[in-house]
């Protein structure tokens, strides 16, 4: 499921945008998902989403994943787990449709998932946002971080506020090292403690496959919950 995934996420993170949107669409395609382009104009200008819908179903959960991040694992790494998890979901016979959603323009206020949502009125019952995504050895509710039940801080504007706005079920979840997670609960010291999480270097030397494996179970098994 994630063979040769480090490599393939720094390479991910070093293309550009255009390209990065390519590759998305080019790895749906290789597992028989079919991706779909949403363009869009906002203030910010002309932005792109991918989405995809596995099943048919008249009822959606949303797994969405950014991909115009500026490090690793915000979000080039939630990218290619959400496409690992696609694979998984693929398999499965939910009662629900999954829609992926790869959303450009998170950075610029979540216009992405702004306007995906707004032409694209599905039944949606539940939505997962995965960013800051695929190193350490748990999964996090953001709002267990910002202490915000509704919608996250202005320190942590994600894609789930634009859900929440629109009273859907959503959280955003983020993967870290439970002693970094405990640290910045209890000191408050949040962009201090993860600003490292943000370097190549550390990703690369801490990276585990058996974590990320675990992690992006606990994301697919939320999916039933």
């Amino acid at each position: 499921m994630f063979d040769n995934f480090l490599k393939r996420v720094v390479f991910f993170h070093n293309l550009s945008i255009v390209e990065r949107r390519n590759r998305i669409e080019s790895e749906l395609s290789e597992i028989g998902v079919s991706p779909k382009e949403h363009v869009f104009h906002s203030c910010f200008g002309t932005g792109c989403n991918v989405w995809a819908e596995i099943g048919e179903k008249s009822k959606k959960i949303v797994l969405s994943a950014h991909y115009d991040g500026n490090s690793i694992v915000d979000n080039s790494a939630g990218v290619l787990s959400l496409i690992g998890m696609a694979r998984q979901i693929m398999k499965a016979d939910y009662p629900f449709s999954v829609i992926l959603l790869f959303s450009d323009f998170e950075e610029n206020f979540q216009q992405g998932a702004l306007y995906f949502l707004k032409d694209h009125p599905f039944d949606i019952i539940r939505s997962i946002n995965i960013d800051g995504f695929g190193i350490g050895d748990n999964l996090y509710p953001l709002h267990e971080l910002t202490g915000n039940t509704n919608t996250d801080s202005d320190l942590f504007l994600t894609d789930r506020d634009e859900f929440v706005k629109r009273k859907l079920p959503s959280v955003s979840y983020f993967s870290a090292f439970a002693d970094d997670f405990e640290a910045a609960k209890k000191t408050g010291r949040v962009f201090d403690t993860f600003e490292k999480y943000h370097k190549s270097s550390f990703f690369c030397e801490k990276f585990n496959e058996k974590n990320h494996v675990g992690i992006c179970s606990k994301i697919l098994n939320l999916l039933m919950d």
